[in-house]
């Protein structure tokens, strides 16, 4: 992860990130759970169904929603929609709502407070 990181970074020459190194590590750990995750509640679409594009942003969402104390779960699904919204197609939002609803509905989290 950390080549990739490197790589990734020197390419876009952009400066480190702590927040970007440290998500980037996150969810390269916790893939098998996120991916479980996200599969449980896409109703009946496989992994490979979705498309790459909202698969790394639920992916990112998910990981920041269960392991990111800091960050505001509200913050976490807006900011993924925003994402979806710039970079996917239009139908997309709204299955990566629903995904990450069902989500947050799950793991417990109260969505008006920081996890």
């Amino acid at each position: 992860m950390e080549e990739i990181y490197e790589t990734a970074k020197n390419a876009r020459e952009i400066e480190d990130d702590d927040y970007v190194h440290a998500v980037i590590g996150g969810v390269a750990s916790h893939l098998e759970e996120i991916d479980a995750l996200i599969e449980k509640h896409s109703h009946g679409w496989k992994k490979a169904r979705i498309s790459p594009v909202s698969l790394t942003i639920m992916e990112l969402a998910v990981y920041e929603i269960c392991h990111c104390p800091d960050i505001p779960t509200l913050v976490s699904v807006n900011e993924a929609l925003e994402l979806v919204k710039a970079y996917d197609e239009e139908g997309a939002r709204a299955f990566v709502n629903g995904v990450l609803n069902a989500v947050v509905k799950e793991v417990g989290v109260d969505t008006d407070h920081a996890n």
